[in-house]
């Protein structure tokens, strides 16, 4: 039986943790302006989730050009930045944030939106990556909204997560992604799924094992429901998918 941290414990790994990626963003920063030439030479200190080294802060207000599996730290750096507005003008982005020092957690997608509103949380770091080539505004503000983009998209997930079967949580997860980010081909009966998802991601999004998962996607194929570009790796749904919802 797998026996989890007291709460003053875990508090200590998430601080040691946010630290370690502030610290291994600052290095990184500074690499990219010329003011350090080294490595980072103390491996032990960073979550093995941090192997992609381009991890970078962002200033007050900044549009970006992030590059495919780009990650970005959403820092609260600013005191009175309780909030940031945000648009997407180009691509497909996932906000997460991460427990322990060994995996991410899906907090939600976000494809091209003007003016989407997310609230700063104050004692864990939250982070987003490029699912494909984005183009990204923000604004850090002091300001408050009374929608949270991030909300809905906790609330989708949760009840995904409580759906009785892997079949019936795996068929809603693509649904809810179909709904939230699909593209309708053009006379056809298929959704194109617009970024790469990995057997680890749904694994992550549904709480099951990279077997199930393997096993579930090749009946969905067999029933041609699923189909996956060889190429960009996309996926391909059909728009008879569907589900009958079983809560527990």
């Amino acid at each position: 039986m797998q026996v989890y941290p007291v709460t003053a414990e875990l508090d200590a790994l998430c601080s040691k943790r946010s630290q370690a990626l502030l610290n291994y963003s600052d290095h990184y920063s500074q690499q990219l302006s010329g003011k350090v030439t080294g490595q980072y030479s103390n491996p032990h200190v960073l979550p093995k989730i941090c192997i992609n080294p381009r991890i970078r802060k962002l200033e007050y207000s900044q549009k970006l050009h992030i590059s495919k599996g780009q990650i970005t730290l959403l820092s609260t750096q600013f005191p009175k930045a309780g909030w940031i507005n945000f648009s997407v003008e180009q691509g497909v982005t996932r906000f997460w944030t991460s427990f322990d020092n060994h995996f991410d957690i899906t907090l939600a997608f976000c494809g091209i939106c003007k003016s989407e509103w997310l609230r700063l949380p104050r004692d864990r770091g939250l982070f987003l990556e490029a699912m494909t080539d984005c183009v990204i505004s923000f604004t850090y503000l002091d300001s408050f909204s009374n929608h949270d983009f991030l909300m809905n998209w906790l609330l989708e997930l949760h009840l995904v997560g409580h759906l009785v079967s892997v079949q019936q949580r795996i068929e809603c997860i693509f649904m809810l992604l179909m709904g939230k980010l699909g593209i309708k081909l053009t006379n056809s009966e298929l959704v194109l799924l617009p970024f790469p998802l990995s057997h680890g991601r749904i694994v992550e999004l549904i709480g099951s094992t990279r077997s199930t998962v393997t096993r579930q996607i090749t009946r969905l194929r067999q029933k041609h429901l699923l189909s996956i570009d060889e190429v960009g790796g996309e996926f391909l749904f059909s728009t008879a998918l569907n589900f009958k919802p079983m809560m527990k």
